[in-house]
């Protein structure tokens, strides 16, 4: 057996050995979602017919090649599609979900996420105002030290005054997912957070996020187009291609038992991606 695919059989076991994945309720319910653009050329089919569920505090991954989907479902979750979308569903939301804190996105790119203008202590204020209205400027500059605290960034009084441009990228991500959580969402969307990261960053993230879903149990939408990185953090897998859903199991059915001849293909593309990397500490989360 190859080390990659004893480190995906590790992962994959501390998943299912961990008891906080037991006994879950149901938070949301997509069914029959499909996102066609309206174009010059015609109707444009994005997502078709698409059905799947979220549990309270899972980390759900939706995984498949650029293009297949994924991101554009994420925004039509969070109402982010232009003009020229057209949206149709039945039941996305369960009685579970709260209508005021529902949602929260972390896009791919940190750099283009935040304003360069802006200090980012500044920009996490906007967010914390919009959730908490009524806080004065002690506690919303307290929660905004509070909530870098929480994604690991250590001085947080001197690092809000700086600007993104003084960042690392891994700090830069750390920043977008603070003002991610000062909406306290119940779901937190993750655009392929990790892809535009150096190695041993990108593990430090998926870290911080696993750490953040078992201290809030906030759930999670993990969206990749990387099945290694996936088996790092995620419970259950939902695979799509061209706009549908191919497969969809649980971590354990989809690396040990997959049917779907493209998950297979994926399976093998990170193999050949990662390779015998996958024992170095640095692809560690």
């Amino acid at each position: 057996m190859g080390l990659f695919i004893r480190r995906l059989i590790d992962n994959i076991n501390h998943i299912l050995n961990n008891n906080r994945y037991k006994n879950r309720n149901n938070l949301m319910n997509i069914n029959n979602l499909t996102v066609s653009f309206d174009t010059a050329d015609g109707e444009i089919k994005a997502v078709d017919n698409v059905s799947f569920s979220l549990e309270d505090g899972e980390i759900l991954a939706l995984v498949g090649e650029s293009g297949c989907g994924k991101t554009v479902l994420c925004k039509s979750l969070m109402g982010l599609l232009p003009e020229n979308a057209l949206v149709t569903a039945h039941d996305m939301v369960n009685e579970n979900l709260q209508v005021n804190r529902r949602f929260a996105m972390v896009f791919q790119n940190p750099f283009t996420a935040l304003d360069p203008t802006m200090r980012i202590g500044k920009q996490i204020e906007e967010a914390i105002r919009i959730k908490n209205k009524k806080f004065n400027r002690v506690q919303v500059k307290t929660r905004v030290c509070e909530l870098l605290e929480q994604v690991g960034i250590d001085n947080p009084k001197e690092r809000s005054r700086l600007y993104p441009h003084e960042l690392s990228g891994g700090m830069r991500q750390r920043v977008v997912i603070a003002i991610a959580l000062a909406a306290d969402p119940q779901i937190l969307l993750a655009d392929e957070p990790t892809t535009a990261l150096d190695v041993k960053t990108q593990a430090q993230i998926l870290s911080l996020l696993k750490q953040l879903n078992r201290e809030t149990g906030m759930s999670m939408i993990f969206v990749s187009h990387d099945l290694y990185v996936v088996s790092q953090i995620a419970d259950r897998v939902v695979v799509m291609k061209d706009g549908r859903i191919v497969e969809n199991g649980s971590v354990q059915q989809i690396f040990e038992t997959s049917k779907s001849e493209y998950t297979k293909k994926l399976l093998e593309a990170a193999r050949i991606i990662h390779g015998d990397k996958s024992n170095n500490e640095d692809y560690k989360a």
